[in-house]
């Protein structure tokens, strides 16, 4: 008699599992960039929040005279 056949294993599916953790310079680059562009954009919002603020602190909310 012969052997009775196995199915294919699910888990591995035939290829070898590969993970790259590898970033190229474009990825650098534009992970850079985002990070920038947003630190930017805080610290000119928190520039013009200090310029435009009365006394109650950032304008918002009830406001003590």
């Amino acid at each position: 008699m012969s052997k009775p056949m196995r199915a294919p294993s699910r888990r591995g599916g035939g290829y070898q599992q590969e993970l790259k953790r590898t970033l190229g310079s474009f990825q650098v680059f534009a992970i850079s960039f985002a990070f920038i562009s947003v630190a930017v954009g805080i610290f000119a919002t928190f520039d013009e929040v200090l310029q435009t603020a009365d006394r109650s602190g950032s304008g918002c909310g009830s406001s003590q005279p």
